[in-house]
């Protein structure tokens, strides 16, 4: 996180983008926003149709990015991981933290909070691992309150959208 403070010590304004938006106009979001999470993976098989587009336009347009994978926690919270790193390729110093998005109810009605939380843990060990740095964890008020309050050890990574 001192990374992300570093480099918007104030406020700062960002946006995610997947295929679901299109075709972005990246010279008019570069007006808009600050930074971009840019999807990249789902799951242990799935990656963004727009992911090469948007995180090549991103840099292109000299937006600051990161790449954000959709979590399952009914699946192996490594193997997720790797898929995410994957995809990625090459981890850039300037490219802020990886994500993991925890935040949709339809990713828990296979597993228990206990099982879903240790596979989240396994995904933030093995981005931790594999880059030096943990990744952020988006999420929104709703999911927090229903499926992970009881867990503090994620209390401190929380970003809500």
């Amino acid at each position: 996180m001192k990374k992300v403070q570093q480099l918007f010590p104030d406020n700062a304004y960002g946006v995610d983008v997947s295929k679901y938006q299109g075709k972005v106009n990246w010279p008019q979001l570069r007006e808009q926003i600050d930074f971009v999470f840019v999807k990249a993976t789902e799951g242990v098989n799935t990656t963004d149709t727009y992911f090469l587009y948007n995180w090549q336009q991103a840099k292109r347009h000299g937006i600051t990015r990161g790449a954000y994978h959709f979590f399952h926690g009914h699946i192996s919270g490594s193997a997720q991981a790797q898929h995410l790193i994957n995809t990625v390729g090459k981890y850039h110093e300037e490219d802020l933290p990886l994500v993991v998005d925890v935040e949709s109810a339809r990713t828990t009605r296979f597993v228990s909070p206990k099982e879903y939380t240790k596979q989240l843990q396994a995904f933030i060990d093995h981005v931790k691992r594999k880059t030096g740095d943990e990744p952020i964890i988006y999420t929104n008020y709703y999911f927090w309150q229903s499926f992970l309050k009881k867990v503090h050890m994620f209390f401190q990574a929380m970003i809500f959208g």
